[in-house]
């Protein structure tokens, strides 16, 4: 492990380290990271991003639970560097990317949060033996303890003229709301999002499979089929996704 930072650890760095740590014996002991690796092979990234928001919202729970063991000015210190941190390329690039990026830690925590209420620290443990399997059940964790998991959908042939298939897959509820960021407001997004059954999606590309690049970037095509949880879910998912694709 290789830290950033001078001759001594600074208090937010030895939280750093916690985390990280967190991340080492949980792997050694249940061996999630191999699993996920296969599963982002297999292009299962719905179940892969489910698997990350338990692993990162774990070890931010526990990153947090050392800080607080820390003295009032370790912990002073440690918010201030934080805060120092530079942020200029995350604020050039679109909302949607910081907020993906966020949210394995930001919605894990909360999941994370939720098991330890729960069922203490050891539901934590039990987690990484029943692994969660969708996005809404990180940001429904009720759904997790009932085992619901996504509608089976299935997307008919389309042939789509001089485009080729490059990706098939679930996109799941986060996904959604990640694509409603635009066009209609931050709590229709929520609800709409919320009504989430299931779903596959196929994306085609205008272009070389073989061709890697800038040069070889061209339009793409996207097929996306759903199923709400009830039949008023699935209305109002497709008027938002509607609204959304027109802004």
């Amino acid at each position: 492990m290789v830290i950033m930072g001078g001759s001594e650890l600074s208090p937010l760095s030895k939280s750093i380290v916690v985390h990280e740590l967190v991340h080492a014996l949980t792997d050694q002991h249940y061996g999630f990271a191999g699993f996920s690796d296969q599963l982002w092979d297999a292009g299962e990234f719905e179940r892969v991003s489910a698997i990350s928001s338990l692993a990162e919202g774990d070890a931010t729970y526990f990153q947090l639970v050392y800080l607080q063991s820390l003295s009032t000015s370790e912990q002073v210190d440690a918010v201030t560097e934080s805060l120092e941190v530079d942020t200029t390329v995350m604020d050039s690039l679109p909302d949607w990317f910081a907020e993906d990026l966020t949210f394995p830690y930001d919605s894990g925590f909360g999941f994370v949060e939720r098991l330890v209420t729960d069922g203490d620290i050891a539901a934590v443990n039990q987690a990484y033996e029943l692994l969660p399997e969708t996005t809404e059940q990180i940001l429904h964790p009720e759904k997790y303890h009932l085992r619901e998991g996504g509608l089976p959908v299935e997307i008919p042939t389309v042939d789509v003229p001089g485009y080729t298939v490059f990706e098939e897959g679930t996109f799941g509820e986060w996904n959604i709301r990640l694509f409603l960021l635009d066009g209609i407001s931050p709590g229709d997004a929520i609800v709409a999002s919320a009504g989430w059954g299931g779903d596959r999606y196929r994306i085609y590309w205008q272009g070389d499979p073989a061709c890697a690049g800038e040069e070889c970037r061209g339009p793409v095509a996207f097929v996306y089929r759903f199923q709400g949880d009830t039949p008023r879910d699935a209305e109002e998912l497709a008027d938002a996704i509607a609204r959304s694709a027109q802004a």
